[in-house]
Formats: structure tokens, sequence, C-alpha cells
């Protein structure tokens, strides 16, 4: 798996695209969600996963 790393500029960038695109946010948010429990689930041999988000303005 190829890990992406994004600058400000670069994030900002996709997601003015993304508005455009007109994907409600919150079924980006879900498609986020989904592919990091996939990822998670492949990469470690655990049977319970616990998602621990702070504050921010930035975890859906």
């Amino acid at each position: 798996m190829k890990a992406l790393l994004y600058d400000k500029l670069n994030t900002k960038l996709l997601e003015k695209k993304l508005e455009k695109s007109g994907t409600p946010s919150i079924l980006l948010m879900l498609r986020a969600g989904y592919n990091l429990y996939q990822l998670v689930k492949k990469s470690f041999d655990y049977d319970k996963i616990i998602a621990i988000a702070g504050p921010g303005n930035n975890g859906g």
C-alpha cells in the first residue's frame, strides 16, 4: 500500500475539487471511515477496534 501525505496547499486543492464534484460530505466521511476500518482490519489481528478522536472540527 502506498502512503500519501498532503501539505496544506494540496489539501485545500483536493477539498475544492471534492466540493465541485457534488459528493455530500457525509458520504466522504463514511467512505473515509470504512476505508480506515478496512486498513486496520487487514493490518492487525484484533477482534475489536476502538477509535478515539479529539477536538479539532475535522472529525466529521
